[in-house]
């Protein structure tokens, strides 16, 4: 598991090319991710590259907002 927080994008970048990796990401961060990754959420949402990425933070703020959180 790794916290990607502090991370910058060529960290990220990086982060995002490896096959297995957990992360933790409490907000989305602008970098470019590759077209081909598949990126799981929360064990149970996969989304596929920066498009994916983007809708998903994006339907998560809706989520967090209707919480209350």
């Amino acid at each position: 598991m790794v916290n990607v927080e502090e991370c910058g994008p060529n960290v990220l970048k990086k982060i995002f090319t490896m096959d297995n990796i957990k992360i933790y990401m409490s907000r989305p961060t602008l970098f470019d991710i590759p077209d081909d990754a598949k990126i799981r959420f929360n064990d149970s949402d996969i989304v596929t590259g920066g498009r994916g990425y983007n809708a998903w933070w994006s339907k998560e703020y809706e989520r967090r907002e209707a919480d209350d959180l």
